[in-house]
């Protein structure tokens, strides 16, 4: 068994990498004391620390707003500024936590330069606090895209015990492509942070619930509050549901902060597999073809 929590959090800016630490800590330590192997935080949790770099009045992440009050000429201008910095806290601030959780740790995403490009990346942390893996977004949103944001060109997969993790960032789940690639390297997890800005209960029919049921794998969704919506959740195949909803456990609501639990439990998952084998009747032939250089085969 496998035990999983998701914290969907409201996502305000932070004066120093201590307040930081101090909003962080005190969910994810919750969470491991109630058994979580692994915590899974929203999009755009790195960009809380805009906050150290450019000091301003408002808490939101209205980043027009927050590049005006500090001179820049763009929102661009500003997360290239500020990018470095916040991925160094980002690293060392969550490395700390993981290890002092004793817990994988995936907390959101942080804006990074690499290659003089920016990017929208996820980072995975062992309990001992060092880095598994990351993976940069690789598709964008036409904010994104006037924020600068590049695209990833490469997912991967990485093993955590009985769980074989892939990311799907942000608005990478608008794109089933994405988790199909990441289920044919042999993913039985996907984790999804998110950050919608609006969101209507029907929306789960259209975002990592969909990936679960078309890979037969099971999901984690953490969304960002406060300015963003959405309904944090942990999703299965519906063979292993009640109800047959595809949903293990979900938030209350879609702008408060929660805590969402639940138990993986990958034999089960692999008999459900056994009994009804989904990739039996994938195009693996096409798959290679399409995409040579994210495709690994499966045997």
């Amino acid at each position: 068994m496998f035990h999983i929590s998701t914290l969907q959090l409201a996502l305000t800016l932070v004066a120093s990498p201590q307040e930081f630490y101090e909003r962080m800590s005190p969910p994810i330590e919750r969470a491991a004391t109630n058994g979580a192997q692994l915590v899974v935080l929203p999009n755009y949790t790195g960009l809380m620390l805009l906050g150290v770099v450019v000091r301003a009045e408002q808490k939101s992440l209205a980043l027009g707003e927050l590049a005006r009050a500090g001179n820049f000429a763009t929102v661009s201008e500003l997360l290239c500024t500020a990018a470095p910095g916040m991925r160094d806290f980002y690293l060392q601030i969550f490395s700390t936590l993981a290890k002092r959780a004793r817990v994988f740790l995936a907390p959101g995403t942080v804006v990074e330069m690499h290659a003089g490009r920016l990017y929208n990346t996820a980072y995975l942390f062992t309990p001992e606090g060092s880095v598994v893996g990351s993976q940069k977004q690789t598709h964008r949103t036409s904010r994104e895209i006037a924020w600068g944001f590049s695209q990833g060109e490469e997912l991967s997969v990485w093993d955590i015990g009985d769980a074989r993790v892939g990311f799907v960032v942000g608005t990478d789940v608008a794109h089933p492509e994405v988790a199909r690639i990441l289920a044919l390297q042999n993913a039985n997890l996907l984790i999804h942070p998110a950050a919608y800005p609006t969101y209507h209960d029907e929306y789960f029919l259209l975002d990592l619930w969909r990936d679960v049921q078309g890979n037969q794998v099971f999901g984690v969704q953490s969304c960002a509050g406060g300015e963003f919506r959405g309904k944090s959740a942990i999703y299965a195949p519906v063979e292993m549901t009640r109800a047959r909803t595809g949903i293990l456990a979900q938030a209350t609501s879609a702008d408060g902060e929660e805590i969402i639990r639940a138990t993986l439990d990958f034999d089960a998952l692999q008999k459900n597999l056994d009994a009804y084998s989904v990739f039996d009747f994938f195009n693996y032939g096409f798959y290679a073809r399409a995409f040579p250089s994210t495709y690994r085969g499966r045997v």
